[in-house]
């Protein structure tokens, strides 16, 4: 095996490694971005279900039972909690997914380079 056919060789090798990784890092930024959605959804729907709530409550006033027996504080209490924890998660998230889309594009960047260089060996072999 020549030399330069060895070099191409390895050149290929690397490609496909750089190849595995950058679809592993697009995956990873895939999965954090449905992750954001799931948790962005989840938030809306307790926004959602809140404004139902005060909505209920000025129909029903003081009658409702949820209300008469004490539940309607406890239930405010997690929904405002529960928010509070998906906020932050989401925020982590988001964060998350920032590095990832860094790492990403760092992925993206080796597997070009992989390739000029193995276009530049092909070129200076028909030369």
């Amino acid at each position: 095996m020549s030399r330069i056919a060895g070099e191409m060789r390895k050149l290929r090798d690397l490609e496909r490694i750089a190849g595995l990784i950058l679809e592993e890092e697009l995956a990873a930024l895939k999965r954090l971005a449905r992750m954001q959605e799931e948790t962005g959804r989840e938030i809306r729907r307790l926004r959602e279900m809140a404004s139902d709530r005060a909505r209920a409550l000025v129909n029903c006033g003081a009658e409702d039972p949820a209300f008469l027996a004490g539940q309607d504080q406890t239930w405010r209490r997690w929904e405002e909690e529960r928010r509070a924890l998906l906020n932050n998660r989401l925020a982590r998230l988001r964060a998350n997914h920032e590095m990832q889309k860094a790492k990403a594009s760092l992925a993206f960047g080796r597997v070009e380079a992989i390739r000029r260089l193995i276009g530049q060996n092909q070129a200076g072999r028909k030369s």
